[in-house]
């Protein structure tokens, strides 16, 4: 029987390696649990418990523990809106080093800014808050993730897809490995000022809108996040762009920003993507990359 009992302790350990860990953790009265996992996540870990509104748990099927009307439904975030620049040639040298944040500025900003208070809501001034970003790469997300030069309607669909994938493809590699590939030679000028980006962005200083998270029954999770749809944030994004152009404009931007004409990157960028979709409809026969659908 001695045998008997270490058998089964040691083959009671040995499946406990493969069985899933199962932990307890009691919580007093009044006491708190903190959640590790992301302001959606969160929520929604929490809606598979049975805690939240009530016609969310509802709707998954589960018994309700404990009614949170407002859990994962007045989300916020400090939208960004960028305004893009391209340096000289001649700058690029002395901003070559990747940099955000090195200038920040605040301003209250709008008609009447006379008894302004941050996190006030009026639509008469607004805290501006801006900040710099630039160095090789500082525009990738607008270039590459948001497909900007494209309209939006467009962004998702396979021939833009393959587009931006060659982009992004041969910005990778290396000045020697671009002349070896005909596509990225093509893309040289475009792939050029890429690298030599800043960035003017501006923050709402305390967002109005509020998003909200859901969990459908099979899994989908979906997030409304409802930005700029109160419209004190719109008007505030709109005064943090104008204040952002009119500082690019500016003379402290005298000489730095590459001038406008028909080399300006804003040219070479749709020039180079305009390059790929001619190599592309030239190569592929499938009848979803035509002319016809280009010009859509």
């Amino acid at each position: 029987s001695h045998f008997w009992a270490i058998g089964q302790t040691l083959l009671s350990r040995f499946w406990s390696l493969f069985s899933p860990q199962v932990y307890h953790a009691c919580v007093k009265k009044n006491g708190e649990i903190v959640m590790a996992s992301g302001a959606i996540l969160s929520a929604v870990n929490l809606f598979k418990s049975g805690v939240g509104p009530k016609a969310q748990i509802e709707k998954l099927g589960l018994p309700l523990v404990l009614d949170v009307p407002q859990l994962g439904q007045r989300f916020s975030d400090r939208i960004v809106v960028p305004v893009g620049v391209f340096l000289t040639q001649r700058q690029q040298q002395t901003f070559s080093k990747p940099r955000i944040s090195d200038v920040i500025g605040f301003k209250a900003f709008g008609p009447d800014c006379s008894d302004f208070k941050i996190g006030a809501h009026s639509l008469k001034c607004t805290q501006v808050i801006v900040e710099t970003m630039y160095g090789p790469h500082a525009m990738d997300g607008p270039i590459y993730a948001a497909r900007a030069l494209v309209p939006p309607h467009l962004r998702n669909t396979r021939l833009v897809e393959a587009i931006f994938q060659v982009f992004s493809g041969c910005t990778q590699l290396s000045k020697k490995e671009r002349l070896l590939q005909p596509v990225c030679f093509l893309l040289r000028r475009a792939i050029d000022c890429a690298s030599r980006t800043a960035v003017q962005f501006s923050f709402i200083s305390e967002p109005k809108s509020r998003g909200s998270v859901s969990l459908e029954r099979d899994g989908t999770v979906k997030v409304e996040a409802n930005y700029l749809d109160d419209p004190q944030d719109f008007f505030d994004a709109v005064r943090g762009v104008q204040t952002a152009i009119e500082r690019v404009n500016g003379d402290a931007f005298r000489g730095l920003i590459d001038s406008v004409g028909r080399t300006a990157c804003p040219v070479m960028l749709l020039d180079g993507f305009l390059q790929i979709v001619t190599r592309l409809l030239q190569e592929t026969s499938s009848p979803s990359l035509t002319p016809a659908h280009l010009e859509q």
